[in-house]
C-alpha cells in the first residue's frame, strides 16, 4: 500500500493507494464523478519519524525573543539540528533536501510576521510540503495567537504543517527603541519588561515534530 497526501479544497488529507499505477488522473476523475469539482493537489509522502532525523529550524527575530525560543526548541529536539537566522541568509540558499523535518518561525510585530519568513516559505513551498513541517510564532497577544499564526503563513503551508505552535513572548524594555516601547504600551498594554516564553509549548512542539 502506498500512502499519499492530497489537498482537497484546501484541506490536506491522507489517502492510501493499494498499488502503484498512473494514479493521479484516475483519482481526480473519481472526485469529479462524485461531485467534487474542487482542485485536487498531490503532495509527496512525508518522511516518517525515525532515529537521527536531520532537523532545520529557520527563524527571523526582531528583538531576540524568537531566536531564544528557536534555541530552546533546538535543545528540546536534540540530535542533528541546524539553526538558521533568515535575516543572515541574504541571497544564499539552503539545501533543504538534506533535512527530514523543518520548523519555521518568527515574531509578530505590528500585526505581521517578518518578511524573510514569508519569502522563505514562498520560495521553497513545494519542498517544504514534502517534509515534516512545523510552524510557530512568538506574539504578545496570546488570545489571538492561532489567528495570527494562520495569517502569517500561506494556506498551503499552514494546512500542510505537521505541527503548529505559539511560544509566548518577551518584551525587554532595555533593548526596545522609544517608538517600540510606545507601540508595545499602546497595543499590548504592557508598561514594563516581561519575559514569558512558554517552555511547555516549545516542548510539546518538539515532541510532535
Amino acid at each position: 500500500m502506498i500512502p499519499r497526501r492530497i489537498s482537497i479544497g484546501g484541506e490536506v488529507v491522507e489517502c492510501v493507494l493499494l498499488y502503484e499505477v498512473d494514479w493521479k488522473d484516475p483519482v481526480e476523475t473519481l472526485f469529479k464523478e462524485k461531485g467534487n469539482n474542487g482542485k485536487v493537489e498531490w503532495y509527496p509522502e512525508k518522511p516518517r519519524r525515525k532515529k537521527n532525523m536531520e532537523t532545520l529550524i529557520a527563524y527571523s527575530t526582531k528583538h531576540g525573543a524568537t531566536e531564544k525560543a528557536a534555541k530552546k526548541l533546538a535543545e528540546k529536539i536534540g540530535g542533528s539540528t541546524t539553526l538558521i537566522n533568515l535575516k543572515d541568509l541574504s541571497d544564499k540558499s539552503v539545501d533543504l533536501a538534506k533535512f527530514d523535518r523543518v520548523a519555521i518561525g518568527g515574531s509578530i510585530y505590528a500585526g505581521s510576521i517578518q518578511k524573510e519568513v514569508k519569502e522563505f516559505c514562498m520560495k521553497n513551498e513545494e519542498i517544504l510540503l514534502s517534509k515534516r513541517l512545523g510552524i510557530f510564532i512568538c506574539c504578545g497577544n496570546e488570545e489571538q495567537a492561532e489567528d495570527q499564526l494562520a495569517a502569517s503563513f500561506s494556506e498551503k503551508i499552514h494546512s500542510g504543517a505537521t505541527v503548529k505552535g505559539h511560544f509566548g513572548y518577551e518584551f525587554n524594555f532595555e533593548k526596545l527603541s522609544f517608538m517600540s516601547r510606545f507601540f508595545v504600551k499602546k497595543v499590548s498594554k504592557i508598561t514594563e519588561s516581561q519575559f514569558r516564553l512558554n517552555e511547555e509549548n516549545i516542548a510539546v512542539f518538539a515532541e510532535a515534530l
